[in-house]
């Protein structure tokens, strides 16, 4: 299948969907030049066009990143370590 990552604009998000590719990508983390905040992303309403594009249910952004997994992820990077991953 097709991913598409880095998508920061609306538009690139919808013809996504209308191209029919498998998954997108965004990229969450600062330091990145194709960065979205989370609340940019919730702007472009990325988790709803992502849903219709995979034809599931994703968890949310702000469930991801609110997550005891997302904390020991973002730990672990910079600890340099492999994150001990708990399911919550």
């Amino acid at each position: 299948g097709l991913k598409v990552c880095g998508v920061t604009r609306a538009e690139d998000l919808r013809a996504c969907g209308e191209l029919g590719v498998d998954a997108v990508g965004l990229n969450l983390w600062p330091g990145s030049k194709r960065h979205l905040s989370v609340r940019e992303a919730e702007a472009m309403r990325f988790q709803d066009a992502l849903n219709r594009i995979t034809k599931r249910q994703f968890a949310s952004v702000d469930k991801l990143y609110s997550s005891e997994d997302q904390l020991e992820g973002a730990r672990a990077f910079a600890e340099k370590r492999d994150p001990v991953w708990k399911g919550r």
